[in-house]
């Protein structure tokens, strides 16, 4: 078969679902070049390389402990990385270029053509860390992602126990308010909720700590759908987020 991409979303940020990593074991059992995006996931999992082999994973370092803003990476194999082709450039991409003209002289490293921002001081096996950009990004506070990771790995253990207890304790909460007239629910949860509560350090929930909701009117209307029909409401809400 030609060359393929499976991408997979480790964690979706709106249902709470957690996807099956087996998909993508059986998808490079077919052949495909696989890709996870662990954006969502690995800031509260557990998640080992070595026992999930995939050619390639982002992160976004921003979401894993909130400094520092819009930087992350692509880890990736360098078997896959040789296979990719980037039909542009930019920044560091080029050794020569001619303008006007047609005459190009990319770069001659991989990680220069990726423009690999950021290198892994601790190699995990074929893998290595980049960052496939264009332009500058902010290079200065890259140092505070070291700090970032390692403050992360001292309390990771323990975070699936700890936003367990909350989750159960937002949702049930929730789930008792009613309005006053009718009784009706307040608010409608969308996103999956966890099959079972953790109880020990160590253990794995089974979607993640985040919960998708509308507020219902008291006829049970989602609020949204009856601020459509109130102009002059949502401008009075429009000015007071813009304050």
């Amino acid at each position: 078969m030609a060359p393929s991409l499976f991408a997979l979303t480790g964690q979706s940020n709106i249902s709470n679902s957690k996807n099956p990593i087996a998909t993508i074991e059986y998808a490079s059992s077919l052949g495909y070049h696989t890709l996870l995006d662990a954006a969502a996931l690995v800031p509260t999992s557990v998640f080992s390389l070595s026992d999930n082999p995939v050619d390639a994973m982002a992160v976004s370092f921003y979401k894993m402990f909130g400094f520092p803003t819009g930087v992350g990476a692509l880890v990736v194999k360098k078997s896959f990385l040789a296979q990719l082709k980037r039909p542009w450039f930019a920044g560091g991409n080029v050794d020569v270029v001619q303008v006007p003209g047609t005459i190009v002289t990319r770069a001659h490293d991989l990680h220069e053509q990726f423009e690999v921002v950021v290198s892994c001081p601790h190699p995990i096996s074929d893998h290595l860390i980049s960052g496939k950009q264009d332009g500058t990004i902010n290079y200065l506070t890259l140092p505070a992602v070291t700090d970032g990771l390692r403050f992360l790995s001292a309390y990771l253990p323990f975070l699936p126990l700890r936003l367990s207890s909350l989750i159960n304790y937002l949702t049930s909460s929730l789930s008792l308010l009613r309005h006053d007239t009718t009784a009706t629910p307040v608010v409608r949860i969308l996103s999956r909720m966890p099959g079972r509560r953790l109880k020990s350090v160590g253990g794995q929930a089974d979607t993640g700590s985040i919960v998708s909701l509308i507020f219902l009117s008291v006829s049970s209307i989602p609020s949204y759908l009856q601020v459509i029909h109130k102009p002059m409401l949502v401008l009075h809400i429009y000015s007071l987020l813009a304050r």
